[in-house]
């Protein structure tokens, strides 16, 4: 799944469930219809995990699960988030298809954990200007051949640093399916190339004031009071957008008050933790 954030973000889910066919789709369905409202209202990827992960602890048996890989890729920040629970390491490449680093998994699956123990906080890098990142499922690397033996890891790097006349992904799924002597795989296999040459940041909106002026056609008043955890509990920047969308102003403007309240809340945060951490000694 990919969608775009109101805020400017992409965000793109690689989500892999137990079992096959039905039973697997069940499983699934609830991840992307909260995947994509929530998306789609900006929230930030931490309470969108959180609220998959809460979603299928309810809902699902004990023995189902999702493994997922969530990627967060925000232009405005010059940042990638990445949070992998229970995937195959995601891979980074350089343009030459060298492998620079990989994020493995850290996290459990969703909907194993209860909400007081599952961590939704991801790993972040700066956002490259070059380059790709794969992400896959585990079906690819445990592809068997007629003796058994699995394509494996080796074999999958091997295929992305060695790229024939074809692009990367329709190179790895030849070498997958060669290897196994196989027209279909015996697995679902899924594949993701974010490909970090097409994404350019959004030039800066230079008149802030006129925008304003040109989007409120009727002034209003909104508040709202959040004190103590409470604030690291709630993502007002996406409250704030919902209450902008249902006034209808324009994208521009949310995207702009988006921000700003995003980064006042993250000084909050910060501050709040410097003083608790100087009490402390």
């Amino acid at each position: 799944q990919v969608k775009r954030s109101p805020t400017g973000s992409t965000f793109i889910l690689v989500a892999d469930a137990t079992g096959h066919g039905l039973s697997a789709t069940i499983t699934i369905m609830p991840v992307i219809s909260v995947f994509n409202a929530m998306v789609q209202k900006g929230y930030q990827l931490p309470f969108i995990l959180s609220e998959m992960n809460k979603h299928l602890v309810r809902d699902l048996p004990d023995d189902r699960f999702v493994a997922a890989l969530l990627i967060e890729i925000n232009p405005s920040q010059q940042e990638v988030s990445i949070w992998n629970g229970a995937m195959p390491a995601a891979l980074l490449m350089n343009t030459e298809g060298q492998l620079i680093t990989q994020f493995n998994s850290k996290h459990m699956a969703l909907g194993i954990l209860d909400e007081t123990l599952f961590e939704s906080s991801p790993e972040t890098l700066p956002l490259p200007q070059e380059g790709q990142l794969i992400l896959y499922s585990d079906g690819l690397i445990e592809q068997e051949n007629p003796d058994q033996k699995a394509f494996g890891y080796k074999k999958l790097i091997h295929a992305l640093q060695n790229p024939t006349k074809n692009n990367a992904l329709d190179n790895l799924i030849n070498s997958v399916l060669n290897f196994a002597q196989l027209d279909e795989p015996d697995d679902d296999i899924s594949i993701c190339q974010i490909d970090f040459n097409k994404i350019t940041s959004e030039p800066l909106l230079s008149n802030h004031k006129g925008l304003l002026i040109d989007g409120f056609t009727t002034p209003f008043e909104w508040q709202m009071k959040v004190y103590g955890e409470k604030i690291t509990q709630q993502s007002l920047a996406a409250l704030c957008n919902e209450f902008m969308q249902a006034q209808g102003l324009s994208q521009p403007i949310r995207r702009c008050v988006f921000t700003l309240i995003h980064h006042l809340v993250e000084k909050v945060i910060e501050a709040n933790l410097l003083i608790n951490n100087l009490d402390d000694h």
